[in-house]
């Protein structure tokens, strides 16, 4: 019952476009700093909640290599990034190869009240002919259902 309480509660993603192609968004979430850092540290888990892309991963030092897969029906990509810490409770991406003419993410998690704020930051440039704009504006969509995939994940029962 408080579960059913909490999720008719929860606090929406809020994601924007910036300058020069970059989408940012952040989302409440009711669980620890630690907790949300332990789902978004590990690409192949990220990659299951949100369901929209499939990810193969392999060790590489403190980093972790991985091949991503996009299956949109308009412009489907392949590219490759290395995942690496970047400082307490944040993970960088950044490209290596592939579909991409430029691509970079970071993840981080703050501490919010009670629980966290799980930051995305994020910037595809593809390497095909398809307007900024609506690469952006696909990528916003993209990064708003993401966040609100691992909130209510990480805000599952299954979760505690």
């Amino acid at each position: 019952m408080i579960w059913l309480l909490a999720a008719a509660w929860a606090a929406e993603p809020v994601v924007a476009v910036g300058d020069d192609a970059w989408v940012e968004g952040h989302v409440d979430i009711a669980a620890t700093p630690e907790a949300v850092y332990a789902v978004i540290s590990v690409p192949t888990e990220v990659a299951r909640i949100d369901g929209s892309v499939t990810v193969r991963t392999q060790a590489s030092g403190e980093c972790t290599a991985v091949h991503t897969v996009i299956e949109h029906p308009l412009a489907a990509a392949e590219y490759d990034s290395l995942s690496c810490p970047d400082g307490e409770l944040a993970v960088s991406q950044s490209l290596v190869g592939g579909d991409m003419k430029e691509f970079a993410s970071r993840w981080w998690v703050t501490a919010e009240g009670e629980g966290a704020r799980l930051h995305y930051r994020v910037r595809t440039i593809p390497d095909l002919f398809v307007p900024q704009f609506l690469v952006n504006r696909s990528s916003a969509k993209s990064v708003d259902r993401m966040l609100g995939r691992l909130r209510d994940h990480l805000e599952s029962p299954a979760a505690k």
